[in-house]
């Protein structure tokens, strides 16, 4: 006489598990992503604001972030017919400091974006952050270090409306002039991928932004 088989014994209730354990992982992790969702995107938010704030060497941040954004920031927008470009005022005691942008470039693995802060007359450079890259970890990713990021500030990137040439140089070699770049040894190319971001976003902010 055959003994019947329980249902667990079946062939059937390894699938049903399965299919039981993926739609409750599932709807966990749906419930996590609704339940935390909001608090990223302040998170976020609020890293960008610091980040812009920073770039505009206003570092008193000890303060309500967002309180000192909306305090110190204008969001300015220009627009024509092909193109529009959001952008950053900084304000202090009713004087502007400067203004700040997001800016793009190809790397040698993805995008490249950083936020460049311009003075107010749109000719030196105040500060250049990355804030998102997929260069070598160890290599092209050392874009991000301080060093590397401190030779573009108070960089005069405009002389008699003209943009001035950068070039690079290795690592340990001591330049010659504010306009000789170290490139990061082993990562040439990333390297350059800033530089030209940097040419050309430059470029296209002078031609499009007006200031007085």
């Amino acid at each position: 006489m055959t003994t019947k088989k329980s249902f667990i014994e079946s062939r059937l209730y390894p699938i049903v598990f399965i299919i039981i354990l993926t739609t409750v992982f599932t709807g966990m992790l749906a419930f996590f992503y609704h339940s935390t969702k909001d608090k990223v995107t302040q998170y976020n938010e609020l890293k960008f604001q610091e980040t812009i704030l920073r770039s505009l060497n206003i570092n008193n941040l000890n303060n309500n972030i967002n309180e000192l954004f909306k305090k110190h920031i204008n969001i300015l927008t220009y627009k024509d017919a092909n193109d529009s470009l959001l952008y950053y005022q900084g304000i202090i005691d009713k004087k502007i400091i400067g203004y700040a942008f997001v800016i793009k470039g190809s790397g040698l693995w993805g995008s490249i974006e950083a936020v460049i802060a311009f003075d107010a007359k749109l000719k030196t450079i105040l500060n250049l952050q990355i804030t998102n890259q997929n260069e070598t970890p160890g290599l092209g990713a050392r874009i991000t270090e301080d060093w590397f990021l401190k030779q573009f500030n108070n960089l005069v990137m405009f002389k008699d409306m003209q943009i001035q040439r950068i070039s690079l140089i290795d690592e340990n070699e001591q330049p010659k002039s504010p306009y000789e770049i170290n490139r990061i040894t082993g990562a040439t190319s990333s390297t350059k991928a800033v530089v030209d971001m940097i040419l050309k976003e430059s470029q296209n902010i002078k031609e499009k932004v007006k200031v007085k």
